[in-house]
């Protein structure tokens, strides 16, 4: 099983506020039995963000073979955005899981 993080807004940039919701929040759902991994997309072109993410431990990916599940559990990545993800233990056979 897998969280989908649709957005994180914060009015103040640039103080951490937004990182260290994020990763309180990251930390929680993979501590829960069950959880695999969060994902999120972002845009192509938002390097703060994707830094953000990098340091967070999330990877760019591109689920070829579960794609469907993927856009299904949440909205495929608009043109120009891609889907990063941090995993909490390894997928049993190198599947991806929503």
């Amino acid at each position: 099983m897998g969280i989908y993080v649709k957005r994180i807004l914060v009015k103040d940039k640039e103080r951490g506020t937004g990182r260290a919701a994020l990763a309180s929040f990251v930390e929680k759902v993979l501590a829960r039995d069950g959880t695999q991994c969060v994902w999120l997309i972002v845009r192509g072109d938002n390097a703060r963000a994707q830094a953000v993410y990098r340091s967070l431990g999330f990877v760019r990916f591109d689920p070829e073979t579960e794609r469907t599940l993927y856009d299904a559990a949440a909205e495929p990545p608009a043109e120009g955005c891609f889907r990063m993800r941090r995993i909490t233990t390894p997928l049993q056979n190198g599947a991806q899981s929503p």
